[in-house]
């Protein structure tokens, strides 16, 4: 299975499993979008990668439910690797802050 088969499998059980549409007043099929459902869901998967942090498979569930995201949203394996090399490029040639107190480090901010 190459990785956007993945990306097409896990979106079709997300769909099967979790639905893809509901019922209107009239009984007529109405598609909704679960994304901000899935964001919600990946903040409680960093958690427990936080309790967890070396867990392959915590890991994983985060990944799952990016690729789902990312099929919901019309983004492909393909774009999303991509435009991960184009965000690559623009990071390396950032200059960036120091660690702040949270562990997190930011881009210095260019004035306009």
């Amino acid at each position: 299975m190459n990785a956007q088969q993945l990306q097409n499998a896990i979106a079709a059980w997300s769909d099967k499993t979790f639905g893809s549409s509901i019922l209107d007043r009239h009984g007529k099929q109405m598609p909704i979008d679960r994304r901000n459902g899935m964001l919600n869901h990946m903040l409680k998967e960093i958690e427990e990668l936080r309790a967890k942090p070396n867990s392959p498979t915590e890991m994983a569930d985060i990944f799952m439910l990016l690729l789902d995201y990312a099929a919901h949203s019309g983004v492909t394996v393909d774009m999303l690797f991509d435009t991960t090399l184009k965000k690559l490029a623009i990071n390396m040639k950032r200059k960036w802050g120091p660690v702040l107190p949270d562990g997190s480090v930011e881009h210095v901010r260019e004035e306009k």
